[in-house]
């Protein structure tokens, strides 16, 4: 589990899952993830799945709550190794945060830790799959020092990669997020 001054970010266990629901099914949310909305019984599997995934499995998501200080799940992280074309192995992460706690700098505080930790684990380079019209997600990146990388054959024709700033590994990740948010 990783803590910030505001937010608790942990494993998704099955109290989540109504939140879970309502985060990816959410329009606003829902709208930049590919196949969404879903059935019920599709997410239900989807997030079976995310359950059963051993922490820091190298296959498949890593998927997180980001859970407020009134224990409200406000968003999810999630992240994967990823092995790009060109061979290297990177981190690739995603997010969403609930459209009834942004604006609150949840998103940026939860990433910026997330950031951290995996530096800190020192996991491969992190990178973000972003739909070009999604002002929310880029500005955030962009916020935390994300820089775009040139386009892929793997990317489709409405989404940017972006990398993120080095970041250093001997300071915590509650740490990485408190400069991020300042």
């Amino acid at each position: 589990m990783i803590h910030t001054a505001r937010l608790a970010i942990v494993r998704l266990t099955e109290r989540h899952l109504d939140g879970y629901r309502a985060i990816v099914q959410h329009p606003d949310t829902g709208l930049y993830d590919e196949g969404y909305p879903k059935s019920d019984q599709e997410l239900a599997e989807d997030f079976a799945e995310s359950l059963t995934t051993p922490p820091l499995s190298p296959q498949g998501w890593n998927e997180y709550g980001v859970v407020d200080v009134q224990g409200h799940l406000v968003g999810l992280l999630s992240h994967r190794v990823h092995e790009r074309e060109d061979g290297q192995l990177v981190t690739r992460m995603g997010y969403h945060f609930s459209p009834d706690y942004q604006g609150r700098g949840y998103a940026t505080e939860a990433v910026a830790a997330l950031l951290g930790e995996l530096a800190r684990r020192r996991e491969p380079p992190v990178e973000c799959v972003v739909e070009r019209d999604n002002e929310r997600s880029l500005s955030l990146l962009r916020r935390l020092g994300f820089e775009p990388l040139r386009p892929t054959a793997e990317l489709q024709q409405h989404e940017l990669l972006f990398a993120a700033p080095a970041i250093p590994t001997t300071q915590s990740p509650a740490a990485y997020a408190e400069t991020q948010v300042a």
